[in-house]
């Protein structure tokens, strides 16, 4: 076997083996399959999980300097843009013909927490939408990204669930 993985191209300490279960381990395997006991499903609540990331700090692994103040934490909330501030958010960088209108881009969703974050900074100085999209370090922006992404998948099946039709649709 460790020929095989070998010609895989993957280093195998030659001192590891793998061996199969003899007869009486996989009946004992097999025996607790039977007796063991499913778990009960736990519904998905996407309100409750959008809920947990609208908002919160991120601590910066690189830190953001402005020139004057270094940041080590940016805080941030979703919930903070209203309408047309979303929807620019969401309107930035290169469209993509891929993409779906309820899809974002990578590009899309670091702007989209960048302005969530520019949102709690103070009025008077602090850093904007750009300083944040521009300077945040590449491990802080992967977390960025997952975090507005997940937030907007969650808020937008969160939506679905408060959608109704019309009476008039229903019987169609």
């Amino acid at each position: 076997m460790a020929d095989e993985i070998r010609k895989e191209g993957v280093a195998v300490n030659d001192a590891v083996t793998i061996e199969e279960p003899n007869e009486e381990q996989a009946k004992r395997g097999a025996d607790a399959v039977k007796k063991a006991k499913p778990i009960p499903a736990i519904p998905f609540d996407p309100d409750r999980a959008a809920d947990s990331l609208k908002s919160g700090v991120m601590e910066l692994k690189e830190p953001i300097w402005d020139g004057e103040q270094k940041y080590t934490e940016l805080e941030f909330d979703f919930t903070l843009l209203k309408g047309l501030e979303l929807a620019r958010a969401l309107d930035f960088g290169e469209k993509h013909a891929d993409k779906f209108a309820m899809e974002l881009t990578d590009v899309q969703a670091l702007n989209y927490f960048a302005c969530a974050a520019a949102k709690c900074q103070p009025v008077q100085g602090g850093l904007d939408a750009k300083d944040i999209r521009e300077r945040i370090g590449g491990a802080d922006a992967i977390k960025a990204i997952q975090l507005a992404v997940c937030f907007f998948r969650f808020t937008s099946l969160a939506g679905d669930l408060r959608f109704k039709k019309k009476s008039s649709d229903a019987a169609d």
